[in-house]
């Protein structure tokens, strides 16, 4: 059986479509059955359901790339040299300036070389008093001409008076003393010689005495003369045998005299022949000392002047006071090399390393020309370090090279050249990911680490 109700309902929708002010006259329970929804809150709805979708299919379709920023700066292939001073030294003159162009060799600053020179003066006079004492010890003992032994060691010609007054002093009194030595042995000949004439004499002498004496004792035996007589010449005899053996005493000495001259001889030429040899080995290796402390003071005095390494302009001179002091290691300028290649030079965050690899294609934006007005330059890794280097903000990082593909960029149609030391910013493309992930991912880590006990 049909309610009251549902008989009012019907009827009602068999009356004419009614305008939204009709509505208004209603119950209120009717009014909120009969009026139709709103045109707008439809068109609404729809469009937000529309858009919930479209933004859930790009999210699954589409991609986002993934970049890996660095920081870092321009810098020449080779590196911008420092020069610094190798030894504290006081700055005698400054040759350059700020921006300055300067060839290889060309001098930068002139320190103080009057010391260092006194030095070498002094080791050149030492090494040349090694030479004459090394020349003449040479002469005396391989018996060359002094002249031929000045030219071997290249003695100064000033010295040549010097060197053969000292030649002649030294030989004179080699064969002076030699001739000592042979005057000593003739005399000791002579008094030999001497000596044995004596006992030849003695000898003829004693033999004579004898023979008297054997007469003088037949006539004794027959009482000729008398006792004192016999006693006489036996006195005789006995005396002329002594003199005798005093005489050969004497040759024994005298051959011993002989024997200890020549040996006294040998001897001193011997030990003149080793002290000559001594003198050269210690004169040579005197000389050799010499010559090594003489190559380090030349090659400091050489430092005293400091010259550019590489052609290039000068940057960051530190010093400017003629009569100032400069330390060793002392940092006193900059040269960036003239017409090198340039090459970006970045820091890698750790957490980016494992995706970047040599010959990626990478964006520079240098920050001295903002992007959005001169563009990008396009480069590629060149190289990425096998080790991390601590970095004071970003912590452990890898270093890495860039190499740009032009050394300049435009700026109101004018090619501008890049200089060393801009600051760049490297985005550099490590992959795409879907747009779907970045909302998942969160959801997934929360998953994996939900519900786990320390």
């Amino acid at each position: 059986m049909i309610s009251f109700k549902e008989n009012i309902i019907t009827l009602k929708k068999k009356h004419i479509k009614k305008t939204s002010k009709e509505f208004e006259f209603h119950p209120g329970y009717l009014e909120i059955i009969e009026r139709p929804p709103a045109p707008i809150a439809s068109i609404t709805a729809f469009s937000i359901l529309s858009l919930v979708l479209l933004i859930l299919v790009w999210s699954i379709v589409g991609e986002l790339e993934i970049h890996a920023t660095s920081k870092g700066k321009l810098l020449v292939t080779s590196n911008s040299k420092t020069v610094q001073s190798m030894e504290t030294g006081q700055i005698t003159s400054i040759n350059v300036r700020d921006g300055q162009y300067v060839n290889k060799g060309d001098v930068l600053i002139r320190l103080n070389q009057v010391g260092i020179e006194s030095e070498i003066n002094e080791i050149n006079e030492k090494i040349e008093y090694r030479q004459v004492e090394l020349s003449i010890s040479r002469a005396l003992l391989l018996k060359k001409p002094i002249n031929e032994l000045i030219l071997l060691f290249d003695i100064d010609e000033n010295r040549k008076e010097f060197v053969m007054g000292q030649l002649d002093s030294r030989l004179s009194e080699y064969f002076s003393r030699l001739k000592e030595f042979d005057r000593n042995i003739e005399v000791s000949i002579a008094k030999k010689k001497s000596a044995e004439q004596d006992i030849i004499y003695l000898k003829e002498l004693f033999f004579n005495i004898e023979q008297r004496l054997s007469s003088i004792m037949v006539l004794q035996k027959s009482n000729l003369i008398s006792r004192n007589e016999v006693l006489e010449k036996e006195k005789e005899k006995i005396d002329v045998n002594r003199m005798l053996s005093q005489k050969k005493s004497t040759v024994n000495i005298i051959d011993a005299e002989i024997k200890s001259t020549k040996a006294g001889r040998i001897t001193y030429v011997a030990t003149t022949k080793r002290n000559y040899m001594d003198s050269i080995s210690k004169n040579t290796s005197e000389i050799k000392l010499l010559n090594q402390n003489l190559i380090k003071l030349k090659n400091k005095f050489r430092l005293q002047v400091i010259t550019a390494p590489v052609s290039g302009y000068v940057q960051q001179l530190s010093v400017h006071t003629i009569g100032g002091v400069v330390k060793s290691a002392q940092e006193l300028l900059v040269i960036v090399p003239y017409n090198q290649t340039l090459e970006a030079e970045v820091m890698i965050l750790n957490k980016d390393v494992g995706f970047v690899h040599r010959g990626q294609e990478v964006q520079v934006k240098i920050d001295a020309f903002p992007y959005t007005r001169y563009g990008l330059l396009i480069g590629e890794v060149m190289f990425i370090s096998s080790d991390s280097v601590t970095h004071s903000e970003l912590g452990l990082v890898f270093p890495a090279r860039i190499k740009l593909n032009t050394y300049h960029i435009l700026v109101e149609e004018n090619k501008t050249p890049l200089q060393a030391g801009m600051s760049v910013t490297v985005e550099i493309l490590t992959g795409r990911r879907k747009i779907i992930d970045y909302i998942l991912s969160p959801l997934q880590k929360y998953q994996s680490e939900a519900l786990r006990e320390r």
